[in-house]
């Protein structure tokens, strides 16, 4: 793609000499470029948001996840149980995960 009519003079020097070496841009409508930007500054809050509650979510669950693994090292729980608190722990951060897709569509 060539650029746009503008003034190669006014433009940075490196990109005056990327001009001379024969570069092409890229057009940023190609889907292979397009970027999907929040639309509002509420969208763009409410993805924040959703990514920092994921966040703190993560956190608790590897949280909880290190404490049971620190239990059945010291014998506190057989690693049934173990294995079934990891599994109450990861269904959690599932069910958040879900919850979080239904808010933030």
């Amino acid at each position: 793609m060539k650029l746009p009519d503008i003034d190669p003079s006014s433009l940075p020097e490196h990109v005056q000499a990327m001009i001379e070496q024969g570069a092409e841009w890229q057009s940023l409508h190609e889907e292979d470029f397009l970027i999907r930007m929040p639309v509002s500054d509420i969208q763009a809050e409410r993805q924040k948001r959703h990514a920092q509650v994921m966040l703190v979510a993560y956190r608790k669950y590897s949280e909880k996840s290190q404490e049971i693994l620190k239990r059945l090292e010291k014998g506190m729980i057989t690693e049934e149980e173990a294995k079934e608190m990891l599994s109450e722990a990861h269904k959690v951060v599932e069910t958040l995960k879900e919850r979080q897709k239904d808010l933030y569509k």
